[in-house]
This record gives C-alpha cells, structure tokens and sequence, in this order.
C-alpha cells in the first residue's frame, strides 16, 4: 500500500540495513519502504523497517514575496484522505490507497493505513519556496518532496531517497509517488462513558428509546448523524442497550436480533424491505448482517447494518443512503469500530498447573 511496500518478504533473503539504499525493484513505489510482516502489520520495528535514504536536492527557489508560513503550517492541519496515486506516470488502483489517511498535527503527521498500526514523522514545511517543499523525518531519515496545499485539497510529490521533485509529475522516474489528498469529513469519537471509538462524518446527536424485546422494553441509547457533503446523503446510526443478561444462544439470540432488525425498519420505513440477511461470527461476537431496501423508490436506498452481542450489550452500527455511497461507507464505518472490553471480562481465568514431569 501507499508509504509501505506491501511484500512478502523472502525467508531466505537478506534483510536490508536500517541505512542502506532502497531496494532497486519494489513491487510497489514507496515513500517509505516498510514490509509486511505477516501478522504484524506495517510499523513493525523488529524486523523489515523504514529504509528511507538521505539524499540532498537541487536548492529550492525561493519567491520574491513568500507567503506567510503559519499560514500553511494551520491550514494544513486536521484528516487527509488520499483520493488518487500515481507512480511512474501512471495512476495506482484506489485498492492500494482505500482508507488511507495522512493526520496532520503541529507536532507530527501521523499515517493511518487500513488496520495496520499508525506510523509517526515529523514534517517540515518551507512555502517561501516555488516550488513549496515539505520533509517527512523519521528515525533521522528524511524524504524530500513538495507540495500544494489549496483549500480542501492537498498534493504531495515526494521522493523516496532521490533528488526532491521540482514539479508534480512522477512520469519517468521510480522514485516518486504522487498523492492527491482530500480534507476528510469523517472524525474520530470515543464516547466517553461507554468506552466504544468509532469514525463518521459529522456531529453525532444522541436520543434515548426503548428497545421492545420479549423479557420486556430495555433503554437503547442511538448516536446519529448525517454527512455534511451535498452530493452524499448518508446517515450513520449506531445504537447500544446494555441487556439485562446475556442470551444464551439460538431462539433467545434470534429474538435479540429480531428486535434491533424491527428497530432499523422503523428508522427508515415500513415499506423497506429486508433481504441478504445472514447469521456469522464477528471474532467471538455473535453478529447479524442485515439489508434493507427500499422496493418503489426513483433512486436504490438501501440501509446496511451489523448487529453485534459483545458481553451484555447489544450493538447497531448502520448506514443509509443510496445505494453506491452506503455500499463503500457501510464498510469503512464498520471497520472503524472498536468496542470497550465486554463487560465482567476483566476477570482472569487460573493459570492450569504444567503436568507432571515423567520419571
């Protein structure tokens, strides 16, 4: 993926130094050449790590009438989202950069790539130059590159231990990648008494209702909110009760799921129309994952939603909208998704005593 050559790497093979230069054939551009360790994901230290390769560039022109630093250094704070790449002149398949993030804070970018850890550099940015650089520094590498950065979009072209770029192209060389990023919508929120983290555009509103189960109404606490973008007309609700005991399974599971299922029809309609319901387990969580359509409507609505058990509660994480935008964001908001511990599950199980040593 984009800033991690996603390889395999070869058992038999060498690892290269933390110094040394980057390997002559990725299989994939990189700015920061970090291979996959299975089971271990992309900042993994101890064993394949950043290889970036200091090398100084062509001297950067700098303008008559520089513009005022704090400027860029404010605006270019908050979420990115990479929107396009392109290596060697030629655009990378959105798969190679699906929810990636660049996080700029004053302290430090930080990148977020799928499920893999996060990884941290420092940035310097220099707008007084034409074109304006930047340099990401991690672990006393530095990757040299420029940028524009004007309104909610911003272009980086960095190199990956050759000369800095001194134009948005990467045609020709195979030591560039160029991103293109968007200001992202979508926030990070924990809430703060249920312990669960969980990402979405907008500002969630909270309401209170009942859940109707057989054992009787249990208080469902619903976190809502709606993209602010024009074209997109998504809403993201994610529901919680706390039960009064956990099911056991089968019919009293059934019954739990049923009723949340009732729920989400009565958020968008009667008229909807369930279908691609099926039963899994999400890790040890019990899970349902239910569609819902709308069967007469001039453009396909369709509501996505998982249903999880975790401990005593009941969760409802659910997208609508049409249906190509809840197809993409359905899926991103569930992966965004971290639940507290269940609850009772800080207790420890007895260590089993080692058999016996044979004589």
């Amino acid at each position: 993926m984009i800033l991690a050559a996603r390889r395999t790497p070869n058992p038999k093979a060498s690892r290269p130094s933390v110094t040394g230069p980057l390997p002559t054939a990725p299989s994939r551009p990189a700015l920061a050449a970090i291979a996959k360790v299975p089971g271990c994901g992309l900042a993994q230290l101890g064993g394949w790590i950043l290889i970036l390769t200091m090398a100084a560039g062509s001297a950067p022109v700098r303008s008559q009438s520089p513009p005022s630093a704090s400027e860029d250094a404010q605006a270019i704070l908050g979420i990115w989202e990479v929107v396009a790449l392109e290596t060697g002149g030629r655009p990378e398949s959105d798969k190679n950069h699906r929810w990636t993030t660049f996080v700029f804070t004053k302290e430090k970018m930080v990148l977020r790539e799928g499920f893999n850890p996060p990884v941290e550099f420092a940035y310097i940015l220099d707008p007084s130059a034409v074109p304006k650089t930047i340099d990401l520094v991690v672990r006393g590498h530095t990757a040299r590159g420029i940028y524009k950065l004007e309104g909610d979009e911003l272009i980086l072209c960095l190199s990956m231990g050759g000369p800095r770029p001194t134009s948005f192209t990467t045609r020709g060389r195979n030591d560039t990648e160029m991103f293109t990023l968007r200001r992202s919508l979508w926030e990070r929120y924990t809430e703060p008494e249920l312990g669960f983290v969980v990402e979405a555009p907008g500002k969630w509103q909270v309401r209170t209702e009942p859940l109707e189960l057989p054992s009787g109404p249990v208080a469902l606490q619903v976190y809502q909110t709606r993209t602010p973008q024009e074209k997109e007309h998504l809403t993201f609700i994610l529901a919680v009760a706390t039960l009064r005991s956990r099911p056991g399974g089968g019919k009293a599971l059934d019954a739990i799921f049923n009723a949340a299922q009732s729920f989400l029809t009565q958020q968008i309609g009667t008229q909807a129309q369930g279908e691609e319901t099926r039963m899994k387990v999400a890790g040890p969580w019990p899970s349902r994952e239910v569609t819902l359509r709308y069967p007469d409507s001039k453009e396909p609505l369709v509501l996505r939603a998982r249903l999880y058990l975790i401990g005593e509660r009941l969760y409802i994480l659910a997208v609508h909208g049409p249906e190509e935008q809840v197809r993409t964001a359905a899926v991103r908001f569930w992966a965004t998704f971290r639940p507290p511990p269940p609850i009772g599950s800080t207790r420890t199980e007895p260590k089993k005593e080692p058999p016996p040593k044979k004589p």
